[in-house]
């Protein structure tokens, strides 16, 4: 399994084992260049902003020549341009046979004008059809290989597919600073884009930040790959991994109810003997137990670290970036809530239909157990602990776009669970320590413009 680390991105400093590539080792005198812009607006590409107070974050790009939001992606000719999304496909046909695709757009859109563009991914690769129109005829979807009728609102008929040519295209530039490198979206009118991925020359490859525990991230490979644990014991509590290529520094998940969320582990010696891993019932022995190697856990880091750090700023939004200790910065990353001292994140509350910069929104939830068993649900809790922010919330309505936004009605995860408990985790159903920083799910929240400030779309 590959971990997912589409996230945000940084990089690296070497080791001996690590040959650099050409002038990709560290430098006696280090270049050294402040960090672009997050954004620059070009002849045709403007941006589109959220701002709160002085901070301005932005989330879209806005084509002036065809009077569309749009985004970077890759076309089908292989470049990235800047693709309209007004609307999508979502496997739903005009025709009997299944063939003939309808778009399809939210209505809750509509206020924001007629769409003109619908596109859909396919193996990361974006195409782009002509919006003629809603459709107002029969719509049929496939259903374990038949096509048969089926009723759904909101659809379009779609024209031919649009050239890529059609949109701006780009180009990668990199900037040097120490041993990492910026990379930069340019796009042909000389609009740009600060990305997430950085160029770490110390391993001659693009890595990406993951935050692993409280405000700290590393810089792992786009393509590091996540060991399984077993054990060498009937206590299971010596572990062996099973990777996929034991030459190279791979990830495991922690077992701890806190801590680092995951960590960067090398392959030993090969294992021959008997292998346990703990399932629902325990400690269990596996028949046949995979290719296993012994567990070294560097010394240092192998991969550079990244802290989390609020800028100045007279709030009440302020930035926050992922900096290295010698000064690499990536830009903006997230957002910083004054009044409640959290982090925060723009979306349309479903109360007030106001843009606020509210709490996270976290999937992390995890459910709590008042037995040593695990048997009895208690509560849902965030791993504030790993997750860092002081609230969370979770939708507790179906959310859907509005021209501002994402709009739904969220719960909060705003009060510390404090009640004895326990965990289910890699390691078996776990008692959760005094002050893990827990946050438990209370009532639904209603927007209080003291403490979740306003934000404006531009």
């Amino acid at each position: 399994m590959r971990a997912a680390l589409a996230l945000l991105a940084l990089g690296a400093c070497g080791r001996a084992d690590f040959d650099p590539v050409g002038d990709a080792g560290p430098d006696a005198n280090p270049i050294t260049n402040p960090p672009p812009p997050n954004f620059t607006a070009g002849t045709r590409l403007q941006p589109n902003i959220y701002r709160g107070g002085d901070v301005a974050r932005r989330f879209a790009w806005h084509d002036t020549l065809l009077d569309v939001d749009c985004f970077a992606a890759i076309t089908t000719d292989g470049t990235t341009r800047c693709v309209p999304q007004d609307a999508s496909t979502q496997a739903i046909y005009s025709d009997a046979a299944c063939t003939i695709e309808l778009g399809y757009r939210e209505a809750s859109l509509d206020a924001c004008g007629p769409p003109k563009f619908s596109s859909t991914r396919v193996n990361n690769v974006w195409t782009t059809h002509t919006v003629v129109g809603p459709h107002t005829g029969a719509v049929y979807t496939n259903s374990s290989g038949s096509c048969q009728t089926t009723t759904t609102n909101a659809l379009l008929d779609l024209g031919p597919v649009v050239s890529p040519s059609t949109f701006l295209g780009s180009h990668e530039e990199l900037t040097r600073n120490h041993d990492l490198s910026y990379t930069e979206a340019v796009f042909d009118d000389g609009s740009r884009e600060l990305t997430s991925l950085i160029h770490d020359h110390a391993h001659d490859e693009t890595c990406a930040v993951v935050p692993v525990s409280t405000d700290s991230g590393l810089c792992l490979p786009l393509d590091i790959d996540a060991g399984r644990l077993y054990y060498k014991d009937a206590a299971c509590t010596d572990g062996v991994v099973s990777v996929t290529d034991p030459s190279k520094p791979f990830l495991l998940e922690r077992g701890d109810v806190c801590g680092e969320s995951v960590r960067v582990f090398e392959a030993g010696a090969g294992y021959a003997g008997a292998v346990y891993e703990l399932e629902a019932a325990g400690c269990a022995l596996q028949a046949a137990p995979p290719l296993t190697y012994e567990l070294i856990a560097p010394g240092a880091d192998i991969y550079p670290r990244f802290q989390r750090t609020l800028r100045p700023g007279a709030g009440p939004v302020r930035e926050a970036r992922w900096t290295t200790a010698d000064g690499f910065d990536i830009g903006t990353t997230d957002l910083w809530n004054d009044q409640r001292n959290e982090w925060c994140t723009p979306f349309v509350d479903g109360t007030t239909s106001q843009l606020i910069c509210g709490p996270y929104y976290s999937e992390l939830t995890q459910t709590v157990y008042g037995d040593a068993a695990c048997g009895t649900v208690v509560d849902r809790v965030v791993p504030a602990c790993v997750e860092t922010g002081g609230s969370f919330y979770y939708p507790t309505s179906s959310s859907f776009h509005v021209c501002d936004g994402l709009r739904f009605l969220p719960a909060l995860f705003d009060r510390p669970f404090t009640a004895p408990a326990f965990m289910q985790t890699e390691r078996g159903c776990l008692r959760i320590p005094a002050a893990t920083g827990l946050m438990s799910m209370s009532s639904t929240i209603g927007v209080d413009a003291t403490q979740y400030p306003a934000m404006v779309r531009e």
